[in-house]
């Protein structure tokens, strides 16, 4: 399965240009940031127009909606389900309230867990989706420019914890978020599961990611170690 992380400036009509583009090139999934653009209403509109001749998957990014943040899944022209945030910033919380859980979209047998920016901070969004078998998180994200060392911290250690790859989609919008759209490819050395990074700079541009679970083993081996745990708590 193909996946673009499509990165435009808050250009609809750039952004547009290179979901075709991403289409063109057999793209299966086409994922755009969170919050990318402001009138998410126009960005999901156009969206689904693009997609009633396309056969993929389309997230056209996740907007403020109805109260909460949320990300369409659209295809053949249509919204088949949204993923809701679950997490919300401060500033967020003044606006909207948290949805219910995170998404699972299964598409040509391939299990998709949705995480919205903030979500990826939160171990346990992460966990659940494993847990119910997704093999490929997706990320739109806004992370702020200097925030992106951390960002790279959380998204990595979700991937590598949970055995699962991970792509995503930041924002760009200059100078205060610059992009930096990435993939977190997993393989196994000698036993062990290196992390790599690809990451998409600071420019407007498509990230393309190949998803082949060989991780699977791997993963339902991380899955039993599942425990519930009592602590132990002494006063001394």
């Amino acid at each position: 399965m193909k996946i673009a992380a499509v990165q435009p400036l808050p250009d609809l009509a750039m952004a547009m240009k290179l979901m075709e583009t991403a289409i063109n090139d057999s793209s299966d999934v086409v994922m755009l940031p969170e919050k990318w653009i402001q009138r998410g209403t126009a960005a999901i509109d156009a969206a689904i127009d693009m997609s009633s001749t396309f056969n993929g998957l389309i997230i056209p990014g996740a907007f403020e909606m109805s109260g909460e943040v949320r990300a369409p899944i659209i295809k053949g022209g249509e919204v088949r389900a949204w993923a809701i945030k679950s997490h919300l910033t401060k500033a967020e919380l003044s606006r909207a309230r948290p949805g219910p859980g995170p998404l699972l979209v299964e598409f040509r047998g391939v299990k998709m867990g949705i995480m919205i920016c903030y979500d990826a901070d939160f171990p346990e969004i992460a966990r659940a989706l494993t847990v119910s078998g997704a093999s490929l998180f997706l990320v739109p994200s806004r992370i702020l420019h200097r925030g992106i060392d951390m960002w790279r911290i959380y998204i990595v250690a979700r991937s590598l914890e949970n055995r699962v790859p991970l792509v995503n989609a930041n924002a760009l919008d200059p100078p205060i978020f610059m992009g930096g759209s990435r993939a977190v490819e997993l393989r196994e050395e000698q036993g062990i599961i290196m992390a790599m990074e690809r990451v998409l700079g600071g420019e407007p541009g498509i990230l393309y990611y190949e998803h082949g679970d060989s991780l699977s083993t791997f993963r339902k081996e991380r899955i039993k170690e599942l425990r519930s745990y009592q602590v132990r708590v002494i006063s001394i």
